[in-house]
């Protein structure tokens, strides 16, 4: 169980991961970040984890998407 925020004031906290692109690839960016996510919000301050899946996605689109 993680410590409690002494800033967070709510009983419940709202947690978002925002993807912004310009291809239209929901269904692909939903089911590539999928684990990511889950592991991420298992530990919020680990951004190495949404760092390394950036540069990951990035590369296969260039590949993809000449």
């Amino acid at each position: 169980m993680k410590a409690q925020n002494n800033e967070i004031t709510r009983s419940y906290m709202q947690k978002a991961l925002a993807v912004v692109s310009s291809l239209p690839l929901f269904g692909y960016l939903k089911l590539r970040l999928a684990n990511t996510t889950k592991a991420f919000f298992a530990d919020y301050s680990n951004y190495t984890l949404v760092n390394a899946i950036y540069e990951e996605l990035n590369k296969d689109i260039i590949q993809a998407w000449p």
